[in-house]
């Protein structure tokens, strides 16, 4: 009798075991389920929030862009008997139209660039700044944030070609904007509690971000990791996505 109990115990003991290791089990793998959804749930709206931002911002400029390129086809802009004074301040009298241009500046094809100054004609040289080497090649330019030589204040540029009636590029009408103006797009967007949004340059230079030091400095992580070892694996990752055409969600670490 006492071994046929201590039989029935071992099963007793046996299935108990194998019950609470597959309880055990399947609660593991509930847990996991339930991490791997709500991580697909977050790569879902971070993709979303950034193609959504993305496209906000692409409008904006289009817009932008598109009231630029209707100023530039003003007569008295091919006009060689107007005085460059009257076309700049035609200028000056259409940017009052729009909200987010402060300034217009008219380049010629050498790179010299005539700014109103009050009630005079300021002159600038332009030649070596990248926005106006690629606009005067027939591109439409936006550049990153820099110090304007007009105003000394920090300012983005939009930038179109002006053509002959050959479509020959006989110069550039470029428009800034206050520096931080990408900035203030992005500056109401928030993931989750502390997650933030930034924009990069092609190179890796910040053009938006909420701290505006890293603008005003052109700062740039990837450039920084050379001497800073925690911001190898940021490093990487920016790499990564400046690399890519698709939207993608990605992970670093950083100590």
């Amino acid at each position: 009798m006492k071994k046929r109990f201590s039989i029935l115990n071992k099963f007793v003991i046996i299935l108990g075991s194998l019950i609470l290791t597959i309880g055990i089990a399947l609660v593991i793998l509930a847990v996991r389920l339930s991490r791997k959804a709500v991580r697909e749930n977050v790569e879902t709206y971070l993709l979303d929030k950034a193609v959504d931002t993305a496209e906000i911002i692409d409008q904006r400029i289009i817009v932008l862009f598109q009231f630029i390129d209707g100023l530039s086809r003003a007569p008295i802009l091919y006009d060689n008997t107007a005085p460059m004074l009257q076309k700049l301040q035609y200028f000056k009298s259409e940017a009052q139209k729009h909200p987010i241009i402060e300034t217009f500046a008219l380049c010629d094809a050498n790179g010299i660039a005539y700014v109103l100054n009050g009630d005079t004609v300021k002159v600038i040289n332009t030649q070596d700044r990248s926005w106006y080497q690629a606009t005067v090649k027939g591109n439409r330019t936006v550049s990153q944030p820099n110090l304007s030589r007009e105003t000394g204040k920090l300012q983005i540029r939009f930038n179109i070609p002006l053509y002959d009636d050959n479509q020959k590029v006989i110069g550039v009408v470029s428009a800034a904007a206050d520096g931080q103006m990408l900035s203030d797009l992005i500056n109401d967007i928030v993931i989750g509690k502390t997650g933030e949004c930034c924009i990069l340059g092609l190179t890796g230079t910040m053009v938006a971000h909420k701290n505006q030091e890293f603008i005003e400095k052109s700062y740039n992580i990837i450039e920084s990791a050379a001497n800073k070892a925690e911001l190898t694996s940021v490093a990487a990752f920016l790499r990564h996505a400046l690399k890519t055409e698709e939207s993608e969600v990605g992970y670093y670490t950083y100590q």
